[in-house]
């Protein structure tokens, strides 16, 4: 006989047994053992769980061959999906404990379907690595095919082993497997998703708690009055499981519609409501097709405004965002406007007190020496001193100019009206000028007059108009300013850069720029500033 040695990692290797297993490192044992432990009492609940559920089940379904709502395969496809396929054997144990109970412990076959289902539903609904979810339409829409796809095969083979057995009487097999695949598809609908939404949901106060009984206690009743008469009246069901959609989550939904289906179960079984009197598979199938479209109708309608609310705080969170960026770009823009206005003012101020005091002090002393020529001096010397002094004057008042349009020492000193009285009487046509004699934040100010200046400008140049209008006032939105000409009008920003620079000017300080200008009409130029800029 060989050696055994290394047997156990072919094995592992082979695929049939987890890595754990094949080592034997103590650590990786003792791991692997308090794995093993909460795994097996999952086992063992679902194991109870199943074989509670079907007892009561079947106690309760004694109307039909099969049982409407085979609510143990909605408990095992939950507990499946909630802690992996490896708990299948509590299934099995349950199913085993069933069929013993029965009198028939040797139905294999019965025992392998029933363990077969719920692992091929949870493996169609976990397929792509996609989780399954309440809280969506498609998730909803995902849990009700693949419960019906999945318990399809689980039908036929039921039905193929208790028709071996001889289980089904009169041949009627097809009816019979019917009925088994829809109530283990109606165990899936209607049981999973109350399992699967108890998992993480809370009511956030007892006055909700409130609030669900009520909902549930309104469509109990409702549901056994709607059920009590045989008038197909069952369709009056909706409103109250619609309504729960719209109120609740998931859960309370899923708890609403087992309610629901139990009692329609319980009296059509007892002889009352629109499904009796009939043959009990098509009693089954109707009673069936109405508890599915309602489940269906409220878990699709639930999920969807789960979604919405989702989204809503979501949206919310997002405009939170957005607003918080906005505030910090607006703070941002704030200090460059600021920054950028001590800067001008700076440049202005290093103008005015150096070259131009040096330029002063050269034109003046280039006038005094021509005037103290002597008369030895040739005509030349004493043209090209002129020529010079000329020069020196010209250069003095293009850097005024200059000075003036970075910032005119003017508004500084007397304030806007004053500084917009001598824009007017430097404009080549009349201007009328009306504007506050108060002071106003000095960014404003300067805004306020570069859109005066900027649009005389333009008067002059292309408007050729015969005068034109400026009004200064403060309003509650801010300082409006308002430059109207009788001009031949057709001004557009998107043509030139001086209008285009005054909108930017004007949008960074959180203001409002507006032009009127139809052809032949004149133009109208109004800027709104914020009087409470900073």
């Amino acid at each position: 006989m060989g050696s055994t040695a290394g047997i156990l990692p072919r094995v592992r290797a082979g695929g049939f047994l987890p890595p754990a297993l094949g080592s034997s490192d103590p650590a990786t044992v003792e791991r692997v053992g308090e794995r093993a432990a909460p795994t097996l009492l999952v086992m063992a609940g679902l194991a109870a769980a199943y074989f509670l559920t079907a007892k009561l089940t079947i106690t309760l379904s004694h109307h039909w061959r099969v049982h409407p709502i085979w609510s143990p395969v909605g408990i095992a496809v939950a507990v499946l999906l909630i802690f992996g396929p490896r708990v299948w054997p509590g299934i099995a144990v349950g199913s085993f404990m069933i069929g013993w109970t029965q009198g028939v412990p040797a139905d294999i076959g019965t025992m392998v379907a029933q363990t077969m289902g719920p692992l091929l539903v949870v493996r169609l609904l976990e397929a792509g690595h996609r989780r399954v979810s309440l809280d969506d339409p498609p998730g909803v829409l995902r849990l009700a095919v693949g419960g019906a796809v999945g318990m399809l095969p689980v039908a036929v083979l039921a039905t193929a082993v208790n028709d071996a057995n001889h289980y089904i009487a009169g041949g009627n097999w097809l009816h019979f497997g019917a009925d088994w695949w829809v109530g283990d598809t109606m165990g899936i609908l209607l049981v999973t998703p109350f399992l699967l939404g108890l998992r993480s949901w809370r009511l956030a106060d007892t006055g909700r708690w409130v609030e669900v009984a009520v909902a549930i206690a309104a469509a109990a009743v409702g549901t056994r009055l709607l059920f009590s008469g045989s008038l197909p009246l069952m369709f009056l069901v909706f409103p109250f499981t619609l309504w729960a959609a719209l109120r609740f989550p998931p859960p309370v939904i899923a708890a609403l519609n087992v309610v629901v289906a139990g009692i329609a179960i319980w009296t059509t079984a007892e002889g009352y409501g629109p499904f009796s009197g009939m043959p009990s598979t098509t009693s089954l199938v109707l009673l069936e097709s109405f508890n599915a479209a309602v489940a269906i109708t409220s878990l699709v309608l639930g999920a969807a405004v789960t979604t919405a609310h989702r989204l809503a705080r979501e949206n919310e969170r997002l405009h939170a965002e957005v607003r918080s960026q906005l505030e910090a770009v607006s703070a941002s823009r704030s200090r460059i406007v600021e920054s950028a206005y001590r800067e001008r003012h700076r440049v202005e101020r290093d103008l005015h007190d150096g070259a131009q005091q040096r330029l002063v002090s050269l034109a003046y002393s280039l006038g005094l020496a021509v005037s103290r020529a002597a008369p030895r001096v040739d005509d030349e010397a004493r043209a090209t001193l002129a020529r010079t002094l000329d020069e020196v004057r010209l250069t003095l008042s293009e850097l005024r100019s200059l000075a003036q349009g970075i910032h005119p020492a003017l508004l500084t000193q007397g304030g806007l009206g004053t500084a917009l009285e001598s824009l007017a009487e430097q404009a080549t046509i009349p201007v009328a000028v009306r504007a506050p004699l108060g002071r106003f934040p000095p960014v404003i100010e300067a805004a306020a007059y570069f859109v005066v200046s900027e649009s005389l400008a333009n008067v002059a140049k292309h408007a050729r108009a015969r005068a034109a209008r400026v009004s200064v006032t403060e309003t509650a939105d801010g300082l409006v300013v308002d430059v109207v000409d009788d001009g031949i009008g057709g001004a557009d920003p998107g043509r030139g850069s001086g209008l285009t620079g005054l909108v930017d000017r004007v949008c960074a300080l959180d203001g409002h720029f507006h032009i009127d200008s139809p052809l032949g009409g004149g133009t109208r130029i109004r800027a709104v500033l914020p009087c409470d800029w900073s």
